[in-house]
């Protein structure tokens, strides 16, 4: 319980002992959150995010678009599923590779300047 007496309700389901930037970058690939959402939740897990923190987050998000790429094209063999997969797929392969290729065409430590 919180110190206002609020409740907190943490879902562990894909909770991990890894960099806390892991698990935000999860969040925002599967809700496909925008850069600029991405930044904006940094700021509040994070106060004054620096340079650093940026990068960390964004080359984590990459990964966490390939990971969901991965599982849903694992999910897909699974034929008692009703989900849509293949376009759930889809959608983080090309997440994923936009950001690789801004990555690639730029100084890549100049880009979370832009954002």
């Amino acid at each position: 319980m919180g110190i206002c007496g609020d409740v907190f309700l943490i879902d562990w389901e894909y909770a991990a002992m890894s960099h806390p930037y892991h698990t935000l970058a999860s969040m925002a690939s599967i809700e496909r959150w925008s850069d600029k959402q991405m930044w904006q939740i940094l700021a509040h897990y994070t106060p004054d995010p620096n340079q650093e923190d940026k990068e960390c987050l964004y080359l984590y998000r990459v990964v966490s678009d390939l990971f969901w790429a991965a599982w849903c094209h694992v999910q897909m063999e699974n034929p008692s599923t009703n989900s849509p997969y293949t376009e759930w797929r889809d959608l983080f392969l090309e997440a994923a590779k936009e950001r690789i290729e801004i990555l690639e065409s730029k100084n890549w430590r100049v880009i979370f300047d832009e954002l």
